[in-house]
């Protein structure tokens, strides 16, 4: 009998133990599941804010572009020159 006992004891320590691993098995899945979420969630802004970085960035080099050309082109008719020889005969 006591042989039966000691299988028995040794038994159910196994069945909580595995228990024990199931649920520990389950937490872990659980965090991995969420850290995996987290991740695409970070990654996902990150290149909304890399895109938004370029954007900016050609807006930016686009409206100097667009500034050089107008301020630095041929004009004709030199108007911007007499509007400026104008201001400083008033001054």
């Amino acid at each position: 009998m006591a042989g039966t006992r000691t299988i028995v004891a040794r038994w159910l320590w196994l069945e909580g133990r595995i228990m024990s691993l199931c649920v520990e098995n389950q937490i872990w899945g659980d965090l991995t599941w969420n850290n995996e979420a987290t991740t695409m969630v970070l990654w996902t802004n990150l290149k909304q804010q890399l895109a938004s970085q370029v954007r900016a960035k050609a807006t930016t080099v686009l409206t100097a572009s667009n500034a050089v050309s107008y301020y630095c082109r041929d004009n004709k008719d030199d108007s911007w020159e007499e509007d400026e020889n104008e201001i400083r005969s008033d001054g």
